[in-house]
């Protein structure tokens, strides 16, 4: 499995002049990767619901001689997906590099306190919407046989260990394995996949999940104590930079923070753990029947 997910054959090198479509562009990890391939000489769309801020970043670019465009976006909203890549098709062309960014995140809710339209809305916001992107490019893509997706996961969609993270960490999985799926899938038609699995990252996403999920506003503690607030974290732009490294590269999981290295290696402990646990006690099993 990692020997097909990690195949040099589906490349892109030189992304000048590539068009570039990033959901959740106004801010945060979203901006950073705009930023990062108008570096490299691509022309971007910006795509987000926030019009105010998308503009904004998307002058920006513009005004460092970048060619970028905003273009208003709700994810999870299958007929704009389609209004959204005409304007995109009649200004530049067809989509080369789909960057599936767009997310909400409901840290700090147990399980008790998960309701089930924070849940519906978690799951359309993370893995739906990541599903939509695809299909509305992945024909075009694979009958040119060249293009490249990229899907924001976290590295909660390799381990389970964030507190009072269910939706957040159930939809990032989601995102790891309909990544890995479409490795496989779309490798023989000439279109490469990545996967980024970031820890905190400097973002404001702390702020606009909630109101993405319809639920009232942190404290002002809560704010201060998220992770994508930290100083600390990781430059969204350095962030941007690897990505589009990783698809010039060909390269499938980006993975940013070492220190959870060995959480990620625990759960793969477990995994084959539980492989060799089953495997006694089916033989038990099936000797005891056998008596």
């Amino acid at each position: 499995m990692v020997a097909s997910l990690e195949a040099g054959d589906v490349v892109m090198k030189d992304l000048h002049g590539k068009i570039v479509f990033v959901t959740g562009g106004s801010g945060g990890i979203g901006e950073g990767i705009a930023r990062a391939f108008a570096e490299l000489g691509a022309r971007v769309a910006i795509a987000d619901i926030d019009e105010a801020r998308g503009m904004a970043v998307t002058e920006a670019l513009n005004h460092q001689s970048g060619d970028a465009a905003f273009i208003p976006l709700d994810v999870t909203d299958r007929t704009a997906w389609r209004r959204a890549l005409d304007i995109v098709e009649t200004r530049w062309g067809l989509v080369d590099i789909l960057c599936n960014n767009a997310g909400a995140s409901a840290l700090g809710m147990p399980i008790s306190a998960l309701s089930p339209s924070t849940w519906d809305r978690s799951v359309q916001l993370n893995l739906t919407s990541v599903y939509n992107g695809v299909a509305a490019v992945v024909e075009d893509m694979c009958s040119r046989g060249s293009g490249h997706i990229v899907n924001t996961a976290s590295i909660a969609g390799l381990m389970a260990d964030i507190p009072n993270a269910t939706a957040y960490t159930a939809t990032k999985f989601g995102v790891v394995g309909l990544s890995e799926t479409l490795a496989v899938e779309l490798a023989p038609h000439g279109v490469g996949v990545t996967v980024v699995c970031p820890g905190a990252v400097r973002t404001s996403l702390w702020k606009s999940s909630r109101s993405a999920l319809g639920l009232p506003p942190h404290s002002p503690r809560e704010s201060v104590n998220s992770p994508s607030a930290s100083p600390d974290a990781m430059d969204p732009l350095l962030l941007g930079r690897l990505i589009a490294k990783a698809v010039q590269e060909s390269q499938f999981y980006v993975i940013t923070h070492p220190e959870y290295d060995a959480k990620v290696e625990e759960r793969y402990r477990a995994i084959r753990q539980g492989a060799l646990w089953t495997r006694d006690a089916l033989n038990a099993t099936t000797t005891e029947i056998n008596r």
